[in-house]
């Protein structure tokens, strides 16, 4: 919906969105959806690797994936990234990582909540600790630290930014998700 808000509201602006070809049943569905707002070539798709882990395994495939979505998206030159989901991968091939090698655009992300981290005994401790998902919540929480703005979707979810990621408060919006 923001996405579509977005583009039907252009301004001065050209929005583009890059698709996750790793994950093709998702990103088709999302194209046709935007389809109405946005013009085919505003809609473009990067190829991570997926199926097989590599000989490094999985964390090798996924540092890969991550190395080659950085690259999609630097060489579409935006002034502005905006990441939709930042906690995402455990279970299938979504890659939000970003490799240090690569110079950062400047970057938002939208911050849906803090609950692991406020409730780690529920979450980080428990069932996702003994799953082995709070490594890789961890790692893709910290993403948020280095963004230079979140997108909050209410006023509590702010506040959980802020007491969370370190950024100063007019680094961190709330935009009411509705």
């Amino acid at each position: 919906n923001l996405v579509l808000a977005m583009a039907r509201a252009p301004r001065a602006h050209s929005l583009v969105v890059a698709l996750n070809g790793a994950l093709p049943e998702r990103a088709e569905a999302l194209q046709a959806t935007l389809r109405e707002a946005l013009p085919p070539e505003a809609v473009r798709w990067w190829h991570g690797l997926s199926g097989a882990p590599l000989p490094g395994g999985d964390a090798s495939r996924r540092a890969a994936s991550a190395l080659l979505r950085a690259r999609a998206l630097r060489a579409l030159a935006p002034d502005l990234l905006l990441v939709g989901s930042q906690i995402e991968g455990f279970g299938d091939d979504a890659v939000t990582d970003w490799p240090e090698a690569v110079p950062r655009p400047p970057m938002a992300a939208v911050f849906y909540d803090a609950i692991p981290l406020l409730r780690r005994a529920d979450y980080l401790d428990g069932p996702w600790g003994r799953a082995g998902l709070t490594p890789h919540y961890l790692r893709l929480f910290d993403g948020f630290r280095r963004m230079d703005g979140l997108l909050a979707i209410s006023e509590s979810s702010r506040a959980e930014a802020l007491a969370t990621t370190g950024l100063p408060p007019e680094h961190v919006f709330n935009t009411r998700s509705g």
